[in-house]
C-alpha cells in the first residue's frame, strides 16, 4: 500500500508534468500563431501592393490615351471633317482619365499603409498630371504640338520618383 507521502510526491509529479506540457504547447502555439500573423500581414501586403499597381496602370493608360487624344486634336483640329469625331474621342479620354484620377486616390490611400514615402510620390505625381490635365484640356483651342510635348516631358521627374520608390518597394516585398 502507497503512503502518503508516495501519493503526494506522484501527484506533485504529474501536476509538474502536466504544466510543463502547458507551457510547452503555449509557447509553440504563440510561435505559431505569430508565423500565420507574419504570414497573414506579407500576403495582405501583397495584396495592397497589387491592387495599388492595378489602379496605377490604369491611371497610366488613361493618362497615355488621353496624350494621344489630345496630340490627335491638335495635329488634325482643322480638318473640318475630321473635327467633332476627334473632339469626341478627346472627350472620352478625358472623362476616363477623370474617373482613374478618383481611383488614384485609392490606390494613394493603400500605399499610404504600406509605405508613406511611396504614396507622397505618388501624390507628386498626380498633381503635376493634374496640372497637365488641366493645362492641355483649357488650352486645347490654342496649344501647339511642341508645348503639348513640353507639357507631357513635366511628367518625367515626378514619375521617375515615384517608379524608383516602388522598384525599391517590391524589392522589400520580395524578401
Amino acid at each position: 500500500m502507497a503512503t502518503g507521502w508516495e501519493v503526494l510526491d506522484t501527484a506533485v509529479k504529474i501536476g509538474l508534468g502536466a504544466a510543463i506540457t502547458g507551457g510547452v504547447s503555449l509557447w509553440a502555439s504563440g510561435r505559431q500563431l505569430k508565423a500565420q500573423s507574419a504570414q497573414d500581414l506579407r500576403k495582405q501586403r501583397q495584396q495592397e501592393w497589387t491592387r495599388s499597381m492595378e489602379l496605377l496602370v490604369s491611371f497610366r493608360k488613361s493618362l497615355y490615351l488621353f496624350n494621344e487624344e489630345s496630340g490627335d486634336y491638335l495635329v488634325n483640329r482643322l480638318e473640318s471633317e475630321l473635327e467633332s469625331k476627334l473632339g469626341e474621342n478627346l472627350e472620352a479620354a478625358k472623362s476616363r482619365l477623370e474617373a482613374s484620377f478618383l481611383d488614384l486616390l485609392e490606390a494613394h490611400t493603400r500605399l499610404g499603409i504600406l509605405d508613406p514615402s511611396i504614396a507622397g510620390a505618388l501624390e507628386s505625381y498626380r498633381q503635376a498630371a493634374d496640372e497637365y490635365f488641366r493645362d492641355v484640356w483649357n488650352r486645347k483651342a490654342h496649344l501647339s504640338d511642341d508645348e503639348l510635348a513640353d507639357l507631357w516631358g513635366r511628367l518625367e521627374e515626378p514619375q521617375d520618383q515615384l517608379f524608383d520608390g516602388l522598384r525599391t518597394f517590391e524589392k522589400q516585398l520580395d524578401r
